[in-house]
């Protein structure tokens, strides 16, 4: 699948909640050298079901057999050499709870590699890695993935990458990928 755009009604989060559980199961397998999540406003939503233990393999073995949450999956990724960039608007309680949670678990790691920027205007919202972007209408917070209507367009494609990972960069930060 290089495209897609998910129109998604209340009560059909399914699509977007799968499709985020397969970026998130993919980044831990091979991490990307740099992801940004940029969202007004984030919360620590369960982004993998780990509850039958498929994914047991590349998760940390310490999590189980449970729900894993986006902060958790972020730390993790920073750990494994990911440089992750937090894009969030400023002082709103669920999005700075998910940044310090965040943090706190990095600081196990490699803090270094987690970068936080806030803007009080941002109303962008997007997943960036190496391999993919997901962006659109929805805020990552549980409204966002199960109750509001959300379009949101996932691509793959390499040019629109390189091209998206110039502007977050600029933007945001972090870490670009060397030229080959």
């Amino acid at each position: 699948m290089n495209a897609r755009t998910i129109h998604k009604a209340p009560g059909q989060q399914h699509d977007v909640a799968d499709l985020l559980q397969t970026i998130f199961a993919t980044e831990l397998a091979a991490p990307s050298g740099g992801l940004w999540l940029v969202s007004p406003w984030v919360s620590d939503i369960p982004v993998i079901d780990n509850r039958a233990g498929d994914f047991s393999t590349m998760l940390d073995p310490a999590w189980g057999d449970r729900w894993i949450t986006l902060s958790e999956v972020l730390a993790r990724l920073v750990t494994l050499g990911t440089h992750v960039v937090l894009g969030v608007r400023r002082e709103h309680e669920f999005t700075d709870a998910f940044v310090s949670r965040t943090q706190e678990l990095a600081r196990l790691g490699a803090a270094d590699r987690l970068t936080v920027r806030r803007s009080d205007d941002l109303h962008h919202k997007g997943l960036l890695t190496d391999r993919c972007h997901l962006g659109g209408s929805m805020n990552f917070t549980f409204n966002g993935i199960a109750l509001l209507q959300e379009t949101v367009r996932y691509t793959a494609n390499q040019s629109e990458l390189a091209g998206l990972r110039l502007e977050y960069h600029a933007t945001w930060g972090g870490t670009l990928p060397p030229i080959s």
